[in-house]
């Protein structure tokens, strides 16, 4: 069960327009239409301001955060990532976690970001596996990222140059928040206090 919870009524009013769960909804039937691995999608609700959209469970799933990411599971990765791009997914929230393990079958979740397309384009292809590069290439080497690369059927120079492009984002976006109060912690007069 995923519950979107907009805050404030700019983001009520954005939802009746945009729902997230509803989108997501849609975006899982067509992934499971084209032959990919998506929890089946089982209900979309309105209630309350909010909107929640029911999953079937993968039974026994982990997240690819959470298992060891051998040379065979990764040639799997690059695989499943080749045929979300034949099915003319575009992810813009493609990584580890959002990628689940069960058996040996990968699957994808959290689609609220995603699209269908009937075709994606060079740009996008890249876009995506510079994206889903920037989490695993803590957990693999550079020579496990470049194979991972070549097998996902891009170009190699231009994920590299989109994943620097992105990683320095990611970094500074980091490094932002680090300044800023949070749900932990309080930034009073440049010194971090745990709550």
């Amino acid at each position: 069960i995923k519950r979107f919870k907009p805050d404030g009524l700019v983001h009520r009013l954005r939802s009746w327009i945009n729902d997230r769960a509803l989108h997501e909804y849609r975006v899982l039937l067509g992934l499971r239409e084209r032959g990919i691995e998506a929890p089946q999608p089982v209900a979309w609700v309105r209630s309350g301001g909010s909107t929640w959209l029911f999953t079937e469970e993968i039974p026994g799933s982990k997240s690819l955060r959470e298992v060891p990411l051998t040379r065979t599971l990764l040639r799997d990765l690059a695989h499943f990532v080749t045929r979300l791009h034949k099915a003319g997914l575009r992810d813009d929230d493609l990584h580890v976690g959002n990628i689940l393990l069960s058996g040996r079958r990968l699957f994808l979740i959290d689609l609220h970001r995603a699209r269908l397309f009937d075709v994606l384009t060079d740009a996008d292809r890249v876009d995506s596996v510079a994206f889903l590069l920037l989490s695993l290439y803590t957990f693999i080497s550079r020579t496990e990222a470049q194979r991972f690369i070549r097998a996902c059927h891009v170009d190699s120079r231009a994920v590299w140059a989109v994943f620097q492009r992105i990683r320095g984002r990611y970094y500074q976006d980091r490094q932002s928040r680090a300044r800023r109060s949070g749900s932990d912690f309080e930034v009073e007069g440049g010194l971090v206090g745990w709550l």
